[in-house]
């Protein structure tokens, strides 16, 4: 009887101590899980620090495009919106966006917006230390131009050119500012 009992208590500890390590790995993994998570920021661009890029591309409203079955002011779905290494493709409300690479703080970028018929490029003068930039795009008969600029919440001026790539010369800037 006394050897049961023995035999027992030291089955119970060790069920214990299986369950604690059971407890313990688990416990492990999920940290290890939600630091790999949280370590890579929910995608693209690096760690997540550097600046989010997002905005829409839609259709003039005054001009038509011969290869594109969109009207006025509709948006532009399955389009590539490229800047900085990173690309994006319109959904279908013509939405966009990308992180970029932390090291980029502000300055000129080139944009590539290519897809149904369009292919534009252009250099958009973003504002130093921004954190986010909303653009909206707008596709014309002469290629995508930044319609609107905002910089963490606010209204810039926008300042771009277009760029010819037969040739690499480039435009006279377009101001595109509505105050």
């Amino acid at each position: 009887m006394k050897r049961s009992l023995a035999h027992n208590s030291l089955t119970l500890q060790l069920g214990s101590l299986t369950l604690l390590f059971g407890s313990m790995t688990l416990l492990f993994g999920g940290l290890v899980f939600v630091g790999l998570v949280s370590g890579c920021g929910g995608g693209g661009g690096g760690d997540g620090s550097g600046i989010l890029f997002e905005g829409t591309l839609t259709q003039g409203s005054e001009e038509t495009h011969q290869r594109l079955a969109h009207g006025a002011n509709e948006p532009l779905e399955e389009v590539d919106v490229c800047a900085l290494g990173e690309c994006s493709r319109t959904d279908i409300e013509g939405r966009w966006g990308f992180v970029a690479d932390d090291t980029f703080t502000g300055g000129p970028v080139e944009f590539h917006v290519v897809g149904h018929g369009i292919d534009s490029t252009w250099v958009l003068e973003v504002p130093h230390g921004s954190s986010s930039i909303m653009l909206e795009l707008v596709n014309r008969t002469d290629g995508v131009h930044p319609e609107s600029l905002m910089a963490d919440g606010v209204a810039v001026e926008v300042e771009h050119t277009h760029v010819h790539d037969e040739d690499g010369s480039t435009e006279a800037s377009h101001d595109h500012s509505h105050e």
